[in-house]
């Protein structure tokens, strides 16, 4: 039954895939609360940490999200919330519920939510929908990466990335968009935004391997274009503390 289970997510994740998509994470539960884990993809609850869960497209062994998980190390997690407006239908949400990731990690852990991608050739958009924790020295963030470090990823090297954090205490209406390059090592650039810290907030990166160069979106504003390094990245997902949901990578049109 668990195998039949597996075999019938695994289509309907499929059918549900766009032309251009090359990834997506919507965090749905899965029938009965279910998600594949580990290398035989065994049907298991999704709750607690996210280390060792298949992806949601492509579902597979080879593709499955990394966080800390260790004792003493706060990772990022199972969490639900009400419906994201900028999600499209996916067979995993279960109705009236809307799963997503969520850290309520120390902001100095850095920790990571992680998972492997195909870096395409050509024009690509990584987007994703963010819940910013409302308190100062927090931040939450984006991005695509080369390195699969768990903590600190994204400041020590990761080739493009974008973060949203409150930095004026007690403005709950905006925020601060950075769109950062080579860890914070690399160019950047950094824009006041509309936030919304107690619902969902759309960002858009446009990586462009060819020309080497990338464009973020934050609330509709866009943050900026910023030279971005050579060379392939391997990983994409989230970091710092906050929510996240509704991954994708597609192909640019």
């Amino acid at each position: 039954m668990r195998l039949l289970a597996l075999l019938l997510l695994i289509a309907s994740t499929s059918l549900f895939a766009q032309p251009s998509q090359i990834f997506r994470e919507s965090f749905g539960f899965g029938p009965n609360h279910e998600r594949p884990k580990g290398g035989k993809g065994r049907m298991e609850p999704s709750s607690g940490g996210f280390s060792g869960y298949w992806a949601e497209d492509p579902s597979d062994k080879n593709t499955t999200w990394m966080t800390p998980d260790r004792k003493g190390s706060s990772g990022w997690r199972w969490a639900s919330s009400t419906p994201n407006p900028y999600e499209a239908p996916s067979p995993l949400d279960t109705p009236g519920e809307n799963g997503l990731a969520w850290c309520s990690c120390d902001p100095a852990s850095e920790s990571a939510l992680l998972a492997p991608m195909t870096s395409p050739r050509t024009k690509f958009v990584v987007s994703g929908d963010l819940l910013p924790n409302p308190t100062m020295g927090h931040y939450t963030a984006m991005g695509v990466t080369g390195s699969n470090l768990l903590q600190g990823n994204f400041e020590s090297g990761a080739a493009v990335w974008v973060r949203v954090k409150m930095d004026i205490a007690g403005d709950s209406s905006f925020g601060l968009a950075e769109l950062r390059t080579r860890g914070v090592d690399g160019p950047s650039v950094a824009v006041r935004v509309p936030l919304d810290y107690n619902g969902f907030n759309h960002v858009e990166i446009v990586v462009d391997p060819v020309a080497l160069r990338a464009t973020a979106t934050v609330a509709g504003v866009v943050v900026g274009t910023l030279p971005i390094p050579a060379g392939t990245t391997r990983y994409v997902g989230f970091e710092g503390t906050g929510g996240a949901d509704n991954l994708v990578i597609r192909l640019a049109q």
